[in-house]
């Protein structure tokens, strides 16, 4: 195993880390891109705990894969395929947050 992927197996369990201890590291991205008033929010929290879990998921099927695939065209589509789960990820919280929004009516 290279440092490649030894680097996105600790960025997983970095990932999975942030979420245990309560403060999941996407609410600092989401926090560029939501208002103030909103972080605050259970729903915020909780569409963060769904992100940075899936990212966790995604930093370590990388990992595997890179393991396992070694060639320079795997390495080349992971990159390419993070890097779009990368530009989409804010579209899929606020996706995520108005679908369940209605769970918290008048909470919060």
């Amino acid at each position: 195993m290279e440092v490649i992927e030894i680097a996105f197996l600790l960025l997983s369990l970095c990932a999975l880390v942030s979420v245990l201890a309560g403060r999941p590291w996407t609410t600092w991205v989401a926090r560029r891109t939501t208002e103030k008033e909103a972080w605050g929010h259970p729903l915020f929290l909780e569409a963060n705990v769904v992100l940075s879990l899936a990212w966790a998921v995604v930093f370590a099927a990388t990992g595997i894969i890179l393991w396992i695939g070694d060639s320079v065209l795997v390495a080349l589509t992971i990159a390419l395929l993070n890097s779009g789960l990368g530009l989409i990820s804010p579209w899929l919280g606020k996706r995520y947050a108005a679908w369940r929004e209605p769970a918290y009516q008048g909470r919060g």
